[in-house]
């Protein structure tokens, strides 16, 4: 361990700060034992919906003559559709994740900007000779270390059930990577907003956290909605921020997209960007996804360079301004050029 951290504290001095003062055995313990503790509330949940745990006849996991009749096999058990059991598993995993890496990953680092501003220690930072960039991003690999370790721990079982639910494993990393981009894209915005904002306070945190919360809530319970989650307008740019979107298309190969405990329709197959049929296939969404947050990670990085180590400074160049309007203008009109369509689903083919 000791020659591990030594070999971070050359790579990123920041970093080594922030790990030397969260990674205690401590705080290693409480972390994993919540994230254990999290995944066996979430199975015990399950598993007492189970037919023969106070459901004897109609049940979505019975496998019978019809979608949800109960039969039983010639020892007397009821005949599970473990398949859809799991898949229920790897969508509430799936769920937590976001919500837990994006909202909780958004809190901790915008409270630990606002702490060393109100301490003076952020000044002290920006005299010392690392790059901004060096620093910012140490904040971001170290703040949320315990977040990322309970992650971890819960990614085997978040795998296991993916697999044994009949998801392609391209598909699971899929999500995996675009839920990693999606919080790379999410903390560069917010720590830009905390270190934008001229006086911190300490409801910044909760500001920042509890909007992003009503964000991915809102947009979560529009993919869920019968009416769909395209309207063939501007308004499904929105799509692109939820990691949660892309999961309709890990569900289609295991035929039981419509029996999860999240409904998903086939609305979003329509989505189109300059009248390309990027919903059509989970290649092209994810495609379309991936390349949105790394265009907004760069620009939210040009802001960070700029006004970290000078405050005063303005966000981006006039010259750069003049740019980022250009690239909203050009994804946004993509979005307003669809034509309502009809497409089968072809999963990531």
């Amino acid at each position: 361990m000791k020659l591990s951290l030594d070999t971070i504290s050359d790579w990123n001095p920041q970093l080594f700060r922030e790990l030397k003062g969260r990674i205690k055995p401590r705080n290693l313990a409480i972390t994993a034992g919540i994230s254990l503790v999290t995944q066996l509330l979430l199975l015990m949940t399950l598993a007492s919906q189970i037919p023969g745990n106070g459901y004897s006849y109609r049940n979505k996991y019975c496998l019978g003559y019809s979608d949800s009749s109960c039969v039983k096999d010639a020892t007397g058990e009821y005949l599970i559709n473990w398949q859809l059991w799991w898949l229920d598993c790897f969508l509430w995993l799936s769920i937590i994740g976001v919500f837990a890496l994006l909202v909780a990953g958004t809190y901790m680092l915008v409270r630990d900007l606002t702490n060393e501003e109100g301490r003076g220690t952020l000044n002290f930072l920006r005299l010392t000779p690392q790059p901004s960039h060096t620093i910012l991003l140490g904040k971001m690999l170290g703040v949320p270390v315990l977040l990322y370790l309970a992650a971890v721990v819960a990614d085997p079982l978040h795998f296991w059930a993916g697999v044994t639910a009949g998801i392609p494993v391209i598909n699971i990393l899929a999500f995996d990577s675009v839920l990693l981009a999606g919080c790379f894209c999410c903390y560069s915005a917010v720590m830009l907003f905390a270190i934008a904002v001229p006086k911190s306070s300490g409801l910044l945190p909760w500001l920042a956290s509890g909007g992003l919360f009503i964000f991915l809530a809102i947009t979560l319970n529009r993919l869920g909605d019968n009416s769909g989650v395209v309207f063939n307008n501007v308004t499904d740019w929105l799509n692109l921020f939820n990691p949660s979107f892309l999961l309709p298309y890990l569900f289609d190969p295991t035929g039981n997209l419509s029996k999860a405990f999240w409904y998903f329709g086939n609305n979003h197959l329509q989505l189109q960007w300059y009248y390309i049929p990027v919903g059509a296939s989970g290649l092209g969404f994810c495609t379309l996804m991936g390349l949105n947050f790394s265009l907004w990670s760069y620009w939210m990085w040009q802001g960070l360079n700029r006004r970290f180590p000078n405050p005063s400074a303005s966000w981006l160049s006039k010259r750069q301004r003049y740019t980022l309007v250009a690239c909203v203008e050009g994804m946004a009109l993509g979005f307003a050029l669809q034509e309502p369509l009809y497409w089968n689903l072809d999963s990531f083919s």
